[in-house]
């Protein structure tokens, strides 16, 4: 078997692999939209907290936004594939005729490209790759209710470059991918759309807990985001120097009635307490001062 034929050989099955490899990425990469987009379109809510907007159909334009961000981070993907399936099935298939380019020019061709890469283009790779980690992943997914460095919100978008979160008051917070996927956040939405929601107080030492805890247990009832599966329950969390430190927890169905049910549980509780005359922490601290 000649030299020639064995190189035509190789080219043959480095333009093959490659060839099968980007198939083989790009169908993944259809499953993983395809899955994304059933999970989006089983997603009643796309808002961190329920609000009345300005804007009409508002869920219904956030659908209609997220699909095009998963439509559009796949048409990305493929973009940033097949270009790059093109470059390494070149470089490997290029690799029996390196002996034929003079030393100089490969060394400073070689220098060019790790410059470029090294210096230019490493954050986009880092994002890129931490994008396609993130959007193939099951820990994050757009509509997601999350928190992230204290930002409460919604995943709007994510892109190869970043991804993109709707916070509850309608900013948007906009995290590079390789720092996103590097950072502890809390799912909301990732396995349970359930919350048990809490609400935390503090009343006097000398309070009838007795009755401090009627008014707790009683404070999630009233509320239209309280899910009555089970009901609530009141822990005394610590006994502290000026005032006894209190919990109660209820369930919602999900993170956006968490938000309010906790809102009317605590005005509950405030009215509940007022109406007993029950001392809050903050009475014992005037009383004090």
């Amino acid at each position: 078997m000649t030299r020639d034929l064995l190189l035509l050989l190789y080219v043959g099955a480095t333009i093959l692999v490659g060839l099968v490899v980007a198939i083989a990425f790009l169908v993944w990469g259809h499953r993983v939209g395809l899955r994304r987009r059933l999970a989006l379109e089983s997603r009643k809510r796309f808002e961190a907290l329920h609000t009345d907007t300005p804007k009409e159909d508002a869920s219904t334009e956030a659908r209609q936004r997220a699909l095009e961000a998963i439509e559009r981070s796949a048409t990305v993907t493929r973009r940033l594939v097949v270009p790059l399936a093109v470059m390494f099935v070149g470089f490997f298939a290029g690799l029996p005729f390196l002996d034929q380019v003079p030393a100089t020019i490969f060394s400073l061709l070689v220098a060019a490209v790790t410059v470029l890469v090294g210096i230019a283009a490493r954050p986009f790779v880092e994002n890129a790759i931490a994008g396609l980690v993130i959007s193939s992943s099951k820990i994050l997914n757009i509509g997601d209710t999350v928190r992230i460095s204290g930002h409460y919100g919604t995943v709007e978008d994510i892109t190869l470059s970043h991804t993109t979160l709707k916070l509850w008051d309608w900013r948007r917070f906009v995290v590079p991918n390789g720092a996103m996927l590097n950072r502890d956040f809390e799912n909301y939405s990732l396995f349970d759309k359930d919350i048990w929601a809490h609400a935390e107080f503090w009343v006097a030492p000398d309070s009838d807990l007795e009755e401090v805890e009627r008014i707790a247990l009683a404070s999630p009832i009233g509320s239209d985001y309280f899910n009555a599966t089970e009901e609530p329950q009141f822990w005394v969390m610590a006994l502290e120097k000026d005032a006894v430190h209190c919990w109660v927890a209820a369930w919602a169905k999900t993170p956006a009635d968490a938000w309010l049910l906790v809102s009317d549980m605590r005005n509950a509780i405030a009215q509940g307490l007022r109406k007993a005359g029950i001392r809050t922490h903050k009475t014992v601290w005037e009383n004090n001062t």
